[in-house]
C-alpha cells in the first residue's frame, strides 16, 4: 500500500501498484488534476520575471480579442476574407526587360539575345570567383607569413601571381564576349 500526499488537504491511497511505471502514471495523472491552470491569458504570465509591467498591461490588453474570435459570425467573416483577400488584388505582373541585343525579329533570335546575357553574366561571375580564390590565398598566405611559416616574399609572388592571373582571365572573357 502506498500513500501519496500534496499537502494537508489531500491524499490518495494506492493499493497493488506492481511495477514503477503504474506508480509515475497514477502521480501523473493525480498531479494535473490538481495543478493550478491558467483560466485566461492574461492570467498567465511566463516571462513574468523578464517583463516589465507595461508590456504585462499591453499582453493582458489582447485577451478579449482571443475570446471575440470564438464567436461563429467571427469565424466565418475571417474565413471568407483569407479566402476572398487575394483575388481582391488587381496587381499586374512587371514587364519582362528586352536583351541587351534587341528582342530580335522571332522567337528563336530572342531565345539566343537572352542566351547572350547569360553568357556575360556567367563570365562575370567567373571573374568573381577567380579574384575571390586570389583574394582568400593570399589571406592564407599572410596569416603563414603571420606565423612565420612563409616569408614575405612568397606573400608578394601569390599577390603578384593571382593579380596578374585575374586580368588574364578578364581578358579572356571579354575576347569570349565578342565571340558570343
Amino acid at each position: 500500500m502506498a500513500i501519496l500526499s500534496s499537502g494537508p488537504d489531500f491524499a490518495l491511497v494506492l493499493d497493488g501498484l506492481p511495477g514503477l511505471g503504474d506508480g509515475q502514471r497514477a502521480l501523473r495523472r493525480v498531479w494535473r488534476q490538481h495543478r493550478p491552470r491558467p483560466t485566461h491569458l492574461a492570467d498567465f504570465d511566463v516571462f513574468h520575471p523578464l517583463l516589465t509591467p507595461e508590456i504585462t498591461v499591453m499582453l493582458k490588453c489582447l485577451a478579449p480579442l482571443k475570446n471575440n474570435l470564438r464567436d461563429r459570425a467571427s469565424q466565418r467573416l475571417i474565413g471568407l476574407l483569407l479566402v476572398l483577400g487575394p483575388s481582391l488584388a488587381f496587381a499586374q505582373l512587371p514587364t519582362m526587360e528586352a536583351p541587351s541585343r534587341g528582342e530580335g525579329s522571332g522567337l528563336i533570335e530572342t531565345i539566343k539575345n537572352y542566351a547572350y546575357d547569360g553568357g556575360i553574366l556567367l563570365g562575370l561571375l567567373i571573374a568573381l570567383l577567380a579574384f575571390l580564390g586570389v583574394a582568400w590565398h593570399s589571406l592564407t598566405v599572410y596569416a603563414d607569413v603571420q606565423n612565420q611559416r612563409k616569408t614575405w616574399k612568397d606573400l608578394g609572388a601569390v599577390v603578384g601571381i593571382g593579380a596578374l592571373l585575374v586580368v588574364i582571365i578578364i581578358w579572356f572573357l571579354t575576347k569570349a564576349a565578342a565571340i558570343l
